[in-house]
């Protein structure tokens, strides 16, 4: 008996559409709200990301900050009909604590 096995391989960028409001509320604190979306339906696979973000951002310096917030995050992909059946459910909700560089 002979055995076949094909494989294949793609790695590609996905877009994301969304938006996002920032208020200073001094020179050196500021609000964020954000929202992120993407859906795709390909052949027997479909998938969707959503993301809600709400920051406090404090930039004491020119190039460096600081954030506290809240994440929201939601992934759901489903494969039907093929070799790759099944589905794969992912929900974070929780704080997010970051520094970021601004140039």
């Amino acid at each position: 008996t002979s055995t076949s096995e094909e494989t294949e391989s793609v790695t590609a960028p996905l877009p994301h559409f969304g938006g996002s409001f920032v208020y200073g509320i001094t020179p050196s604190i500021a609000a964020r709200l954000q929202i992120i979306g993407f859906a795709i339906e390909l052949d027997q696979i479909d998938g969707s990301i959503v993301e809600l973000d709400a920051d406090f951002i404090w930039q004491p310096w020119k190039n460096v900050g600081f954030g506290l917030g809240v994440r929201y995050f939601d992934t759901n992909i489903e494969s039907k009909g093929s070799e790759l059946n099944g589905k794969f459910e992912f929900d974070y909700f929780g704080p997010s604590i970051y520094v970021m560089g601004a140039f």
